[in-house]
């Protein structure tokens, strides 16, 4: 199976270096949320597209595998979820702090 990701940047941004089109990555073993990512899948996207301190936003919250991921990269997250069941779900909530 396969996903889409979609990056998209504001303004004149650099944007690092090529990578390859498709990135290979095993499911999460451990999931609460039917759509859970794993972690490194999400640290390898945020090195790619963002700089220490630099803030992105999850819209799609879920089990909140977005902060575990920026926490690691230094990068400032926030997150949008719909389903109040996981509400409570997020070990690691928004713990980097901007300098």
């Amino acid at each position: 199976t396969y996903e889409f990701i979609l990056l998209a940047i504001k303004g004149k941004k650099p944007f690092g270096t090529s990578h390859k089109d498709v990135i290979e990555m095993p499911p999460d073993r451990e999931r609460i949320h039917a759509a859970q990512k794993p972690t490194v899948l999400y640290e390898e996207l945020l090195t790619r597209s963002c700089l220490p301190g630099d803030k992105v936003l999850d819209p799609c919250r879920g089990s909140g595998t977005i902060f575990a991921a920026s926490d690691k990269v230094k990068v400032g997250a926030t997150g949008i979820e719909f389903d109040e069941s996981m509400a409570g779900c997020c070990k690691i909530m928004m713990r980097y702090v901007d300098p």
